[in-house]
């Protein structure tokens, strides 16, 4: 059997062209009627694909197959159609005058639907801080794994228009292009060769931030990737690049960090970024009052992860409140009464059932835990509808303690009913 026959690609047809420059389009493979995206990827990326076809990581398309094409076997007319500028529905050769090899490679991979950060900032829609940093904690993430990868692969482009935010709310680096494998060469090496400064425009000379670099014969490794995040970071919060506006506080110091041109002024690995996105949470998960990468290695869980809510930011106001909110509740506890309650033991249990619900109430309402992003509350970017998400969340769970006290008092023998 040929490779052609066992080939899923060559069992698909062209259903759509997405990007005709690039030889992308949209396939279906007939036998199974799935939907692939069949892509050319160019020589310098050839082998990053190949590598993902053997290696799945989350953050980027899944690779099903890559197949290698003798250019003998492309039709003539293909190639002179092509080379006229016209469309062709067969087999794209878009790259043989780039390619110097006597083949032609094909990578088909999954097809991820959702939106990009490009179109969703382009509507006027910009990210909250706690969303931008889940967006960016996974790309980190996504950057790690393909680093780990043997020989490392890096120089992924990170422009909005190439970032999928999916319906569940994952996040995926669409296309590869970009990207290489960085032979023989740590982001020790650079340490002397810094990247040169970014404009106004976010661009550095000669190459798209997050994107590689190969006019002087080497991969841009750590530094591109971490000034492609600081680019991106500043686009979700404020939806303009760091030459133009800054946002304050943390998220300011995290981007300026990323963009510095000389690797010792950055971050000197993906792990103490993470640290710093996981501080401008409310509540971080890590004690970030150590901030060189050095002792940031040491550093160990805050020694409260538990506080409750109306404590963790420290604001007087913040605590006030919260004491109010659990004096009232626990009085409440204590004085809750029923009819036909007997006052001895029985009444004491529907009272821990009220304190219990109560709390519990009170608790989801004040993010314990980051509850909210949990159940992708934080996911909602319109303020307003994201509180009456969490009013209606209440209600219920309002009803429920009701329910919850009525059942716990046909438990008990003090009422009846006719369905028990």
């Amino acid at each position: 059997m040929t490779e052609s026959e066992k080939s899923i690609l060559f069992s698909c047809r062209e259903i759509a062209v997405l990007d005709p420059d690039r030889g992308t389009t949209l396939v279906q493979h007939e036998p199974t009627r799935r939907i692939y995206v069949k892509k050319e990827p160019p020589a310098r990326s050839a082998g990053v694909y190949r590598w993902l076809q053997h290696h799945y990581i989350e953050g980027v398309p899944e690779v099903v197959e890559v197949v290698s094409v003798p250019v003998a076997a492309i039709p003539g007319e293909a190639v002179k159609t092509r080379e006229s500028g016209q469309p062709v529905n067969s087999i794209s050769v878009s790259r043989l005058t780039e390619s110097p090899f006597s083949s032609i490679e094909y990578a088909l991979e999954e097809y991820v639907s959702g939106q990009t950060l490009r179109e969703i900032l382009s509507n006027g829609n910009l990210f909250p801080v706690e969303e931008a940093v889940d967006i960016m904690e996974q790309l980190c993430r996504t950057l790690q794994a393909l680093g780990n990868a043997r020989p490392p692969i890096t120089g992924c482009d990170l422009d909005p228009a190439n970032i999928i935010l999916t319906s569940d709310g994952l996040v995926r680096i669409r296309d590869l292009r970009s990207a290489g494998q960085t032979f023989g060469q740590t982001f020790s090496d650079m340490s002397d060769n810094p990247l040169p400064p970014v404009s106004k425009t976010g661009r550095a000379r000669r190459s798209k931030v997050g994107n590689t670099d190969f006019s002087n014969g080497h991969v841009k490794s750590l530094q591109t990737d971490l000034r492609g995040l600081g680019g991106l970071f500043c686009q979700l919060i404020t939806g303009h690049l760091p030459g133009n506006e800054l946002p304050g506080g943390k998220p300011g110091q995290i981007i300026r960090r990323c963009m510095e041109s000389h690797p010792s002024k950055q971050y000197t690995d993906l792990q103490g970024l993470l640290r710093d996105l996981d501080a401008c949470r409310p509540h971080p998960t890590v004690d970030h009052s150590i901030t060189s990468d050095s002792d940031a290695a040491d550093a160990a869980p805050r020694k409260h992860p538990y506080l409750l809510p109306g404590f963790r930011s420290g604001n007087p106001l913040h605590v006030l409140a919260a004491l109010f909110a659990y004096i009232l509740l626990i009085w409440l506890s204590l004085t809750f009464t029923l009819d036909k309650f007997p006052p001895g033991w029985q009444m004491w249990v529907e009272r821990l059932v009220f304190f219990l619900c109560g709390s519990v109430i009170l608790l989801f309402t004040g993010n314990y835990m980051d509850v909210w992003r949990h159940l992708r509350i934080t996911k909602i970017r319109t303020t307003l509808l994201r509180l009456l998400v969490v009013l209606i969340i209440d209600a219920a769970l309002f009803m429920l303690s009701i329910l919850a006290i009525i059942f716990t008092g046909l438990a008990l023998g003090v009422y009846h009913s006719s369905l028990f």
